[in-house]
């Protein structure tokens, strides 16, 4: 009893997720890789580079791996094929299925898809109700055999949810569901009173997304053996809760533990993922360093002064560069831990230390002298490389602390700090006077050129104050009027100079002859009009309507994270409820339980209640969030493990295209409905 009773604390001690997502590879991909060409989509390209990447399926077997997409197919020699998807098995998934099959001599055909039975049923049907689950995987078996011209080879549809991507033990990504993003109240409800979404408003493939979504995260409850007790705040959130409760009702029966989640729209708080105050440096590599083609999380690291010989110089040109590095490292997760959690300067120091760690095992002893700083960081990347051959080249390390000197030497970091300041004026202006705020932002529109800012940073600035003071951000209708003017004529500017904003850019690329003025208007109007919207996100919650604390003259307006007020009131010992998050019960027995407590008196659970609490935030969260979620845990000195999820990484760029609506494909008939 005794020894169980150890192994049952180590795996309370043990972080919830860890490894998860790693053992569902294992188990299920790998052993179906062996002897097969494997074809992924980009989500789940990016979820296996997370988890060991491409070699992880050589290891067990796999011929080749490729893309999946039209114009790849399998050889004469490659009779078997693995296909992992994220998408339903319907439509242009299987319209490139097909394309790919009868393009090929395969014998023996897998798919396996993070989209669960219930999202693929909507796909293929037009309805998530009913046991169609597994007929739909059946009938996308049959459209197999009959691509492959023989009933009598071998074809298998599956799902395994693999959409799970683990940053460090407590903080992980869904980038899957990137795109997925809380409507606004004018998306979903133009009546008067309180914003109600239901989900047959939504449009069909928002539908698809979500079930998809709901089905990945109870599926990974119901493969941890955990009973959910789900809380949450926002619109979205609570459609997403309620069908979560509703099917935990599945596995609660086979539960070995508890689990509190807490589910919250990222447009209760748009100010978290849109200033440039940065206080995890992850959060400002990925600000800085360019992205990894068609994924979300990582971002691409500039390896050619390590492969040039010494002759070479670095500044070669772009076409002799080499394949990039990058931060995703299985075998450097402390480093990854420090780049989310640690101070800039802390976390400089502990990767210099891991540094000349991993320096002495290879036999090389670095030059420690002198004043740390990016550019001697640098100076002893290079002398492990000069000192320790090739193999160095292949260090998670090493690619991690150079990504961390470029981005911190490059113009664009500094950049951060000049936006920093820009927005620190900016918010006083706005918590004194709305005017004062639109005609700052007027001024900053016009000075583009001297100032160095591009549109989407002042539209980045406009939304941020939005999102911190809802409607008094811009004062009257005359300064409102002449914000627009301004706005549209920098639109035409930075068209001219190809600078708009990713959201903005179909208005250049549907019209050859230029701007349509038409267009260009309607497209601030909507903008704005969004932006409004946000502004009143708030006003639907009980608690939590202002995230600005007004200051005085001897007090600036200090920023006050919704994140950590949440976090505030659900350790707060002396809290006996929370009315400001919906609970939702998974069935009869526990309403009756909670609401009518057999005739007794018996409380409503509480998310601090269950001893491992995961903050799930729908539309993206930064580093710098978790940062605050790890500092909190540990000033109050909690004994409770605190999981922060998200479905991204925000980015202030993405944040704006998500939040408008305009370039995403996914969302066009969204935009046709409004």
């Amino acid at each position: 009893q005794t020894a169980r009773r150890q192994v049952k604390m180590q795996n309370l001690n043990k972080p919830l997720l860890d490894d998860l997502a790693k053992e569902l590879w294992t188990e299920e991909v790998l052993p179906r890789a062996k002897d097969a060409v494997v074809f992924l989509d980009n989500p789940m390209a990016e979820a296996l580079h997370w988890h060991g990447g491409a070699p992880r399926l050589f290891e067990a077997g796999a011929l080749a791996v490729r893309e999946f997409c039209f114009f790849e197919r399998g050889s004469a020699s490659e009779p078997k094929a693995l296909f992992l998807v994220s998408s339903p098995v319907a439509e242009r998934t299987l319209s490139t299925l097909s394309s790919l099959v009868r393009a090929s001599v395969f014998t023996s055909c897998c798919v396996i898809t993070s989209c669960p039975p219930a999202a693929q049923r909507l796909a293929r049907y037009g309805s998530a109700e009913g046991p169609g689950g597994p007929q739909a995987f059946l009938d996308a078996e049959e459209q197999l055999l009959d691509w492959m011209g023989n009933p009598n080879l071998t074809a298998e549809v599956m799902y395994v949810p693999l959409s799970v991507v683990n940053i460090t033990s407590k903080f992980f990504v869904m980038p899957q569901f990137c795109h997925v993003f809380p409507p606004l109240q004018e998306h979903f409800n133009t009546n008067q009173g309180p914003p109600l979404l239901e989900f047959g408003a939504l449009p069909r493939e928002m539908q698809i997304d979500l079930k998809s979504l709901i089905g990945n995260l109870n599926s990974l409850f119901e493969v941890l053996r955990v009973r959910e007790e789900t809380f949450s705040l926002g619109p979205l959130s609570r459609l997403v809760g309620e069908e979560l409760a509703r099917l935990s009702k599945g596995h609660r029966k086979g539960a070995e533990s508890r689990v509190s989640l807490v589910l919250v729209d990222r447009t209760l708080d748009m100010a978290g993922p849109l200033t440039s105050s940065c206080e995890s440096l992850l959060d400002r590599l990925v600000r800085v360093l360019p992205t990894w083609p068609g994924h979300n999380l990582d971002v691409c690291v500039d390896m050619r002064c390590l492969c040039s010989s010494p002759s070479v110089e670095e500044d070669v040109p772009s076409a002799a560069a080499v394949y990039p590095g990058c931060l995703a490292h299985e075998d450097s997760r402390l480093a990854m831990h420090h780049l989310v959690s640690t101070k800039h300067k802390e976390c400089l120091m502990e990767l210099n230390r891991l540094l000349v760690d991993v320096a002495l095992k290879q036999g090389v002893r670095l030059d420690v002298s002198g004043r740390l700083t990016p550019e001697l960081l640098k100076k002893r990347v290079l002398q492990l490389r000069r000192d320790g051959g090739d193999a160095a080249l292949w260090l998670g390390l090493v690619q991690q602390v150079l990504g961390v000197t470029q981005a911190m030497l490059s113009p664009s970091y500094a950049r951060l700090e000049e936006l920093l300041s820009t927005e620190k004026v900016l918010v006083q202006n706005a918590a004194v006077s709305g005017d004062a705020a639109s005609r700052s932002l007027v001024q900053l529109l016009r000075s583009r050129k001297t100032t160095g800012l591009r549109l989407e940073d002042i539209l980045v600035l406009l939304t941020l104050l939005y999102s911190l003071l809802g409607d008094r951000t811009l004062g009257g209708a005359a300064e409102r009027r002449t914000l627009k003017a301004e706005i549209v004529a920098a639109i035409y500017q930075a068209a001219s100079e190809n600078e708009l904003p990713a959201f903005l850019q179909n208005l250049a690329s549907s019209n050859e002859k230029g701007l349509d003025e038409n267009e260009v208007i309607q497209a601030v109007d909507q903008m704005l009009s969004t932006l409004r919207s946000l502004g009143l996100a708030k006003d639907q919650l009980k608690k939590y309507r202002a995230i600005l604390e007004d200051g005085d003259p001897m007090q600036p307006a200090v920023y006050k994270p919704l994140l950590k007020q949440l976090l505030q009131d659900i350790f707060d010992p002396d809290a006996k409820e929370l009315p400001h998050l919906d609970h939702h019960s998974g069935g009869l027995g526990d309403m009756l339980k909670t609401g009518f407590g057999f005739f007794k008196s018996t409380t409503k659970p509480l998310p601090k209640d269950n001893p491992t609490l995961i903050v799930f935030i729908i539309g993206g969260v930064t580093a710098s969030e978790v940062k605050l979620v790890a500092d909190f845990v540990s000033s109050r000195k909690l004994s409770k493990q605190v999981i922060v999820g998200s479905t991204s990484l925000a980015r202030p760029s993405e944040q704006l295209g998500l939040l408008f609506k305009r370039d995403l494909a996914h969302t066009s008939d969204l935009l046709e409905r409004l």
